[in-house]
């Protein structure tokens, strides 16, 4: 069963082929091959006597060290994706404020959109207090997951972005919908209505608490 914590891992690591080579080499004892990085196809059929398909796949081509708390904003700007994984694989660790403060404030210093997914890739894999902890820093800190990514969204009328987003933030949190919740939500192009559920999507605790009323 495919679980939120594995979406956002594999969300992160395919995000940005270039800065996941970067955290490769730094947790593992290896040297990528330089040159041009790209996602590409899951399907390894060529492998015999069966065919396997991957969940997310870097193609890479043109020190050890462990996967340490990272809590020092520098030390997250100068690597993104780590610090997001380190995030993620340290959510009970007794430093997991600092650890998100420092996760947060440098997600401002890079490209909103990109910013945006790391945050919301975290987010939907963190549980407990650490998912609190995540929704509260995004919540003050708007222009990463309620802002300028979700609004570029909705502002191109991708419809299908718009329900991805909020069904991920809401299976993330573990607010389970009706079939007729979850139709209403992926069929909807009203993009003030989406904003609206969204916003309460952060701290609701029900379904009826997100959309207000009852279908």
């Amino acid at each position: 069963m495919v679980t939120p914590l594995h979406e956002g891992l594999v969300g992160i690591a395919t995000l940005d082929p270039g800065l996941t080579a970067r955290m490769i080499e730094e947790v593992f004892p290896l040297c990528l091959p330089g040159g041009p990085a790209r996602v590409i196809s899951g399907d390894l059929s060529e492998c015999v006597p069966a065919e396997y398909r991957a969940d997310g796949v870097l193609l890479y081509g043109e020190g050890v060290s462990s996967l340490g708390v990272i809590t020092k904003v520098a030390e997250a700007v100068g690597n993104i994706g780590l610090a997001a994984i380190s995030a993620i694989t340290h959510s009970k660790d007794p430093q997991i404020k600092a650890i998100l403060g420092a996760l947060i404030e440098a997600l401002g210093n890079i490209d909103p959109a990109l910013a945006g997914r790391y945050a919301e890739y975290v987010s939907v894999a963190l549980r407990g207090d650490a998912q609190k902890e995540m929704e509260r820093l995004m919540a003050a800190k708007s222009f990463l997951y309620q802002g300028e990514y979700a609004q570029s969204l909705l502002a191109e009328g991708r419809a299908e972005g718009e329900a991805r987003i909020l069904l991920k933030l809401l299976d993330g949190r573990g607010i389970a919908l009706s079939g007729a919740q979850r139709e209403r939500i992926e069929s909807c192009s009203d993009a003030a209505m989406i904003e609206g559920w969204f916003d309460r999507a952060v701290v609701a605790t029900t379904a009826d608490e997100v959309f207000g009323d009852t279908l």
